[in-house]
């Protein structure tokens, strides 16, 4: 249904889509329920007023604001709802966010009070820490001190320029960096969290106390901060990366439970990449690690070293005979020189040398 003008009283009713493309005032006593799309288009505005006139978009519609709501009653959102970075909705009326929801901000403030932001109503704001946030800004944005603490759901970066943690905020969901920086400096606190970066990073460290796990998608990058939580353990790291990529160590880094090898090549440079008596999964030509890699032996047995150089994939499989201990390999192109460590056996059969050697250490 498209709206050019102020309609009279309204009726109770479900819409499939809702569309303002100019200046429309609601009125009347009713609730009207979106199911498929909601629009208002720039520089339009939306007067729900008093009776009051309520619109709850439901969990499958889709809702994109360019322009303002203005909410005597309240407007809820169980669905997607994305606001552009001048569009807002404002008045004395009430907020609702459904528990599962998902709420998108361009606006350079992010969610304030009532005079600037997405969300300016004076009435209740209902925010759940379940629900998932997006900040899309196409230009520097900040969080603002609006959003709830903690979050449960999900909170994504998806912004080409830098985003801004305005206060401190505790995250147990997971944590989407998909493009620019996001400044946290010191006020992020992660629970059991899964950061899922695929373009993204962060400047700032994230504290908290507990295991958490990252994931690395898209195209070539460095590591950051992301793998050094102060006081957290970092339990599982996945690499998943676009075809003929490189993720690059920023620092040497320990990963206590999984590593796991899909596509894309973990270059450490000169720094280490540590297993503390890790599982790894996977290790291919695709998916390896140029440079050192340590891994823990806490007993006998094989274990597999999944390593290379950036001219291909020399894996070597070392069994260590007896005890616990760590041990530390790498290749490196060129001639065989010194000595393999004592209680140490390399399995040819799946080391390829050619005209690279590879450095052992205990």
């Amino acid at each position: 249904m498209l709206f050019r003008s102020t309609i009279g009283s309204v009726a109770p009713t479900t819409l499939g889509g809702l569309f303002i493309s100019g200046n429309v005032t609601l009125s009347g006593a009713a609730t009207l329920t979106v199911n498929n799309s909601f629009r208002v288009d720039s520089n339009f505005t939306l007067t729900l007023s008093t009776g009051p006139v309520n619109i709850t978009l439901a969990s499958t519609a889709t809702g994109t604001l360019r322009g303002t709501v203005s909410v005597a009653g309240t407007f809820s959102n169980d669905g997607n709802l994305s606001i552009g970075s001048l569009a807002s909705i404002s008045g004395a009326g009430a907020f609702t966010l459904g528990n599962a929801a998902t709420l998108q901000l361009a606006s350079p403030d992010g969610i304030v009070g009532t005079g600037s932001g997405n969300i300016r109503v004076a009435g209740t704001r209902t925010l759940p820490a379940s629900a998932n946030y997006i900040l899309n800004g196409s230009s520097t944005q900040s969080t603002g001190t609006g959003f709830p603490n903690p979050i449960t759901g999900s909170l994504s970066i998806n912004n080409p320029n830098t985003v801004t943690l305005s206060s401190g905020l505790t995250l147990s969901g997971v944590l989407n960096l998909n493009q620019g920086t996001f400044n946290i400096g010191s006020a992020l606190s992660l629970g059991s969290v899964v950061i899922n970066r695929s373009g993204g990073s962060f400047s700032g460290t994230p504290g908290g106390s507990t295991h958490y796990s990252v994931n690395y998608t898209g195209a070539s990058k460095s590591t950051g901060t992301e793998l050094a939580l102060s006081g957290g353990t970092l339990r599982r790291v996945t690499v998943n990366m676009n075809s003929g990529t490189n993720l690059t160590l920023d620092a040497s880094r320990t990963v206590s439970d999984t590593l796991v090898l899909t596509s894309g090549v973990v270059n450490t440079g000169t720094f280490t990449l540590t297993l503390n008596g890790a599982v790894l999964t996977g290790g291919s030509s695709s998916s390896y690690i140029s440079g050192k890699l340590q891994r823990r032996f806490t007993s006998g047995g094989n274990l597999l070293f999944p390593i290379g150089t950036a001219s291909g994939y020399l894996p070597v499989t070392i069994n260590y005979a007896s005890g616990a201990g760590t041990v530390t390999a790498s290749t490196t192109n060129g001639d065989i020189t010194g000595t393999t460590p004592n209680q140490i056996n390399l399995d040819r059969k799946s080391t390829r040398l050619n005209s690279s050697h590879t450095d052992i250490s205990r």
